[in-house]
């Protein structure tokens, strides 16, 4: 059995350079937390057994 980590998506996206605008000059705690939401959805959907 596989365990995987999930990693909230805030801390993913601020090691990516093009998501800079998300956390300068100030965090963008909405769009983040959408962002999150999603991810969330979409972990929740796949783990119900459906294919990426």
């Amino acid at each position: 059995m596989v365990v995987i980590q999930k990693l909230l998506a805030g801390h993913y996206l601020k090691l990516q350079g093009c998501f800079r605008h998300l956390f300068e000059p100030t965090v963008q705690k909405d769009t983040l937390a959408h962002i999150q939401a999603t991810v969330n959805a979409y972990w929740d959907w796949v783990q119900q057994g459906h294919s990426v």
